[in-house]
């Protein structure tokens, strides 16, 4: 089935359009909301270990708690609109986009390690997009 993406901040979120077999206990929704809720978890579980909460996939992941928090689904505030701002300035103040890609990159790999996650459809989705990377078929994370 085809891909479908979802922008979530400044996060692209890239889910098949036959993920949505069971997403009652991930709030349903779209057709990504399993998938969503697994790189939550993915976010939570390696912005919890030491040393990395200051790494660019748990700095991104703090600012989308933050905006879904301050921001969530209705009008946006003059609050919402600053962490906006803010997350957007910070943004485009980091210098090595490099290596903010190969810290997530690392967050995927080690996530999709675990026995627990191999088969998932999140990690083999993340398989399939790492093996596009070689022939550019998607040139974003």
């Amino acid at each position: 089935e085809g891909w479908r993406e979802w922008k979530v901040g400044q996060e692209l979120i890239t889910a098949r359009g036959g993920d949505a077999e069971d997403n009652s206990a991930t709030g349903g929704g779209h057709p990504g909301a399993e998938r969503l809720a697994t790189a939550e978890a993915m976010h939570e579980w390696w912005c919890t270990h030491p040393n990395r909460s200051e790494t660019a996939p748990c700095l991104h992941h703090s600012f989308v708690q933050q905006h879904k928090a301050v921001c969530g689904e209705g009008e946006r505030s003059s609050d919402c609109l600053r962490l906006e701002e803010e997350h957007e300035m910070y943004m485009r103040e980091r210098q090595d986009l490099a290596s903010d890609q190969a810290q997530s990159r690392e967050m995927h790999d080690a996530w999709c390690a675990r026995p627990e996650n191999d088969g998932t459809g999140f990690c083999e989705g993340w398989r399939e997009w790492k093996a596009g990377q070689g022939r550019g078929d998607r040139d974003e994370l």
